[in-house]
């Protein structure tokens, strides 16, 4: 994807898209708010159409990338957007070009922007999820595994999305 398909001039990197889906969910009072144009809108790319909705994909450092997509709904699944970074490549890699936002600042943001919280946990007791709710949306956001020999490093996240 070029640069001029984009409706801005830049296009964002981790900790950019990450602050600007962040704003979107905040500006949103209900599902109903949330349209494909303020999605593009509030984060500056243009999603291209794809077998499960529309999306966005950029590369970034290492092997890093995140994939923006959302989704219409229809029928039993509701109207909703998610943010998902990941890692081309089988060894553990460092996740700093990810992690620019740790999970504490997706955390504290959410809560900022008036969503309320709740740890989700696992049949064993694992974390699965935070669960974050503002009015009829529930975001999820799922921290990515942090590695257990570096204990003082920032937990990253994974993915954040509207569940439905």
């Amino acid at each position: 994807m070029s640069q001029s398909s984009a409706p801005s001039d830049r296009i964002p990197d981790a900790e950019q898209i990450g602050t600007r889906f962040l704003q979107l969910l905040g500006g949103l009072h209900r599902r109903d708010d949330l349209s494909l144009a303020r999605l593009e809108q509030a984060t500056g790319v243009a999603l291209k159409p794809g077998g499960g909705g529309p999306f966005y994909t950029r590369d970034l450092q290492a092997g890093w990338y995140y994939l923006l997509n959302y989704v219409e709904g229809s029928g039993a699944v509701k109207r909703g957007v998610g943010l998902e970074f990941g890692h081309r490549g089988d060894a553990p890699a460092d996740p700093r070009p990810i992690c620019s936002l740790s999970f504490q600042d997706y955390h504290q943001r959410l809560r900022a922007l008036g969503f309320s919280d709740e740890p989700n946990y696992g049949e064993i007791g694992q974390l699965i999820d935070w669960r974050y709710r503002k009015g009829d949306l529930t975001v999820a956001v799922v921290p990515w595994p942090q590695d257990p020999a570096d204990a003082k490093a920032p937990v990253c996240v994974k993915s954040i999305a509207t569940l439905n």
